[in-house]
């Protein structure tokens, strides 16, 4: 997935696999390979990989839906774990550029 051992990196659950499917398709409409979804469920990486989208899913960091409300505790524990995420990636000499699923890219950034 690394290209130039660069990879670009962002999460997803269900409530937000519509956004990360249009992440996608804007890296794959600007020629950029280099990107992993992390799927924080087994629907929203099923659904990835069925549109052929690079998705990682890890049974460890499932969330549901209402965790990407500002003021649960659950989304507090999304952080983390993208934390960690993060950090095991760098961990292993990758440079990573970190984006929200709800971005959309215009170009190769």
């Amino acid at each position: 997935l690394c290209v130039d051992n660069k990879l670009i990196l962002a999460f997803s659950n269900y409530g937000y696999h519509e956004f990360a499917l249009n992440l996608a398709l804007s890296l794959k409409k600007s020629r950029v390979s280099n990107f992993l979804i992390i799927s924080l469920d087994q629907m929203t990486h099923n659904r990835l990989t069925e549109s052929n989208i690079p998705s990682f899913y890890e049974p460890e960091y499932e969330l549901e839906s209402d965790a990407f409300y500002h003021s649960s505790a659950k989304f507090q524990t999304l952080m983390r774990i993208r934390l960690l995420v993060l950090h095991r990636v760098l961990s292993l000499g990758v440079d990573v550029l970190f984006t929200d699923a709800d971005a959309v890219f215009n170009r190769d950034p």
